[in-house]
């Protein structure tokens, strides 16, 4: 079976944030074409996880990487809050997640890191991807290396985020009933795909070419795209 490298992944997941950004931004709430846009959304985050966790791992200087995450954090929020209002970006999530993989491996008092945790766990509730992204990250951190029990992470967070969504309100001109379970039906299976690629269809390797250009590209195409569309609504 033909794998697929990290930068496609990534690739991929870029797109499926666009098609979620872009229908916030133009497409009218509650239509077909609306739930399917923002709910392939959901593929991007939870692939963005992995790859943080993979990172940690194998980074040459996790200064520089939380470095880079953190910057990026602040140049994302000016155009993020723009466009979705209030709140702390996905970046800005990713770099919670960041946080706890630096806990998790510096601190040894078993007590203080759990108090750690909670405390960035209740941060990212301020954040895109609220609890859901810095929990998958710890979960996935944990289960490092069993690949039955990374992908078991994704099945917990989807069934979470199945909970999360039983309690939010039922879109109009839908049949109730049928929209409850289409749609946490969709997210979930997103999810769980998500996890499928990265560990089983992932191929642990790099793309051969392009690799310093795809490495900036992951971090530049956040905020610029969501610079992109807001300027775009301000006109369409």
């Amino acid at each position: 079976m033909k794998k697929l490298n990290r930068d496609v992944i990534k690739y991929i997941a870029m797109l499926t944030m666009f098609l979620n950004h872009f229908e916030h931004t133009f497409l009218q709430s509650g239509t077909i074409l609306s739930e399917i846009f923002r709910n392939i959304g959901y593929f991007t985050a939870p692939v963005m996880c992995y790859f943080l966790v993979e990172g940690y791992q194998y980074t040459s200087s996790k200064k520089k990487y939380g470095l880079r995450l953190f910057i990026f954090a602040l140049i994302s929020q000016i155009p993020f809050s723009l466009l979705f209002g209030m709140g702390g970006s996905c970046i800005l999530s990713l770099f919670l997640g960041f946080l706890i993989l630096l806990v998790k491996e510096k601190v040894s008092n078993k007590f203080l890191k759990v108090i750690l945790f909670l405390l960035l766990l209740f941060a990212s509730m301020f954040c895109d991807w609220p609890l859901l992204a810095p929990l998958l990250i710890l979960m996935i951190a944990y289960a490092w290396g069993k690949k039955i029990w990374v992908f078991l992470s994704y099945v917990v967070i989807a069934t979470m985020m199945f909970g999360f969504n039983a309690m939010t309100p039922v879109i109009k001109n839908i049949s109730p009933v049928a929209l409850r379970i289409g749609v946490n039906l969709l997210e979930n299976s997103v999810i769980v795909i998500a996890g499928l690629v990265v560990v089983y269809f992932y191929s642990g390797k790099r793309a051969e070419k392009g690799q310093a250009f795809s490495k900036w590209f992951f971090y530049v195409f956040y905020p610029l795209h969501i610079t992109i569309l807001y300027l775009a609504s301000l006109y369409i």
